[in-house]
C-alpha cells in the first residue's frame, strides 16, 4: 500500500492502494497494468488479475467509479514505489487497523480477505 503525503495531490495525507485513471482510447485492464508499472515497475499478466467489483469513494462524492482488481506479484517484478511513500504490512488485520486507511481501501481488503486472496 502507499501513504500519499500532504504534499500529493488528492487524495492526500491517507494510506490507500495504487492505481489511476483510464487514459484515452484504454481499456480498465490497460489502464490497471500501465498505473502499476508506472507506480511500481510491475509486470502485470491479465490472467493473474481477479476482479473484485466497481465502488464509488467518499472524496470524490462518490462521482467517480473505481475498479478494484486484485494482484500477486507471484513472479516478483516490483521495482519499487515511484509514487506516495510505500507502507507494508504483515496481513491483512494490521492494515485495517491503519487509521488513516481509505474507506473503500478497507472495502478491498475486506473483500480480498472473504475471497481467499490474503489473510
Amino acid at each position: 500500500m502507499q501513504y500519499r503525503p500532504e504534499s500529493f495531490d488528492s487524495p492526500h495525507g491517507c494510506v490507500n492502494a495504487f492505481g489511476g485513471h483510464l487514459e484515452a482510447g484504454e481499456t480498465r485492464m490497460q489502464a490497471m497494468r500501465r498505473e502499476l508499472n508506472e507506480e511500481l515497475g510491475a509486470q502485470i499478466e491479465a490472467g493473474d488479475v481477479v476482479f473484485i467489483n466497481a465502488v464509488t469513494e467518499d472524496f470524490t462524492n462518490h462521482t467517480e467509479l473505481v475498479h478494484v482488481y486484485f494482484w500477486h506479484d507471484k513472479d516478483n517484478t516490483i521495482t519499487g514505489c515511484y509514487e506516495g511513500e510505500p507502507l507494508f504490512f504483515k496481513n491483512a488485520a494490521e492494515a485495517l487497523a491503519e487509521p488513516k486507511l481509505m474507506e473503500y481501501a478497507k472495502w478491498a481488503l475486506e473483500q480480498c480477505v472473504a475471497r481467499g486472496l490474503i489473510k
